[in-house]
């Protein structure tokens, strides 16, 4: 999980990245972004109801995004400062956790965070 500090609180911060925010596409996933003022970067997720309408199929890949990026802040391999949005398309539910985090380094270095 996400600490509180890399994660949105409100969806005002969701609001503000869709609406200043600049895009990054990828095969399965979509990436906005936005500078923020702070002294980590944040993320928030959208998965859905397109991807399934099973919450837990939706919470699962949910989880695994989470701790990809978890596994990316602790390492130090993201740049603070930027308020980002990942947004899954329906293809996405069938990747394995490998090509997650593949996808989400490929998005993350095209976008200059990396």
């Amino acid at each position: 999980m996400l600490r509180p500090a890399n994660r949105f609180k409100k969806d005002q911060d969701f609001q503000s990245v869709f609406k200043y925010g600049r895009s990054v596409f990828g095969a399965n996933l979509r990436l906005k972004l936005k500078p923020n003022n702070l002294s980590a970067s944040r993320f928030g997720l959208v998965v859905g109801t397109a991807i399934s309408k099973k919450a837990t199929v939706r919470n699962r890949l949910r989880r695994r995004l989470r701790e990809v990026l978890r596994l990316k802040i602790k390492a130090g391999q993201i740049k603070p400062g930027f308020d980002v949005v990942i947004n899954v398309k329906p293809e996405a539910l069938t990747m394995e956790y490998q090509q997650l985090d593949k996808e989400i380094n490929e998005l993350l270095t095209k976008a200059g965070l990396c």
